[in-house]
């Protein structure tokens, strides 16, 4: 069990072989309002942190991790990410009473919608990825990229089910979501060479954990 809190302060949990406390890292002085680092510059900090927590966990021998505590989905994804399959590690997510993980039986990438095609996008420049899953997040993705890289293209992928607070219906359609996205960003990181993928998503965590995971 590795316990990560950027939100809240943490509660001790029984077993965990790792404990995170990024709280004092982020602006806000409660959960609701606590987002954002204040220092950006500590994203590589935390990224070592998480780096040596798994050769912690390999040199142990572990190898199946169980994610737990109170995270942006930013921290959700680089959690996931650090504990991804290349690494060695099968990644869990508890959602309500269901374990999110890598299932027995792997489904086949999930039907999705993409809003441009691959051959549209200028090759070599970087490229903003919108997730919409629970909630479509288009607009305000090209709101803030057109203050901070106004040239940079928003590309939205949404699941074909609809996007909504119920259109992943399980872990099957969770898992091969996940696969779907990743499948059409090595498209895109192949075809158009972005050398920056801006990465924004609204979706649950389960699903960040899960898409870092096969990342």
């Amino acid at each position: 069990i590795v316990s990560i809190n950027a939100l809240e302060a943490p509660v001790p949990i029984s077993g965990a072989s790792i404990e995170l406390d990024w709280v004092d890292r982020f602006r806000g002085t409660e959960a609701r309002n606590r987002r954002g680092l204040k220092n950006t510059e500590d994203w590589p900090v935390l990224r070592e942190e998480l780096m040596t927590a798994q050769r912690t966990l390999r040199a142990n021998g572990a190898r199946r991790v169980l994610l737990t505590g109170t995270m942006r989905l930013p921290t959700w994804f680089a959690a996931g990410v650090a504990f991804q399959e290349t690494a060695g590690f099968t990644v869990a997510k508890m959602k309500g009473s269901e374990l999110w993980t890598k299932p027995k039986d792997l489904p086949p990438p999930a039907r999705i919608d993409v809003s441009h095609t691959i051959s549209e996008l200028r090759v070599g420049s970087d490229i903003a990825l919108a997730i919409a899953i629970a909630d479509d997040p288009t607009q305000d993705v090209r709101r803030h990229m057109a203050l901070v890289h106004p040239d940079v293209p928003v590309v939205t992928v949404s699941p074909a089910s609809g996007v909504s607070g119920a259109s992943i219906s399980g872990l099957q359609h969770g898992f091969a979501l996940a696969i779907a996205v990743r499948d059409l960003v090595r498209d895109i990181a192949r075809v158009a060479r972005p050398p920056i993928l801006h990465l924004f998503m609204a979706c649950p965590a389960g699903f960040a954990v899960l898409l870092g995971g096969v990342w």
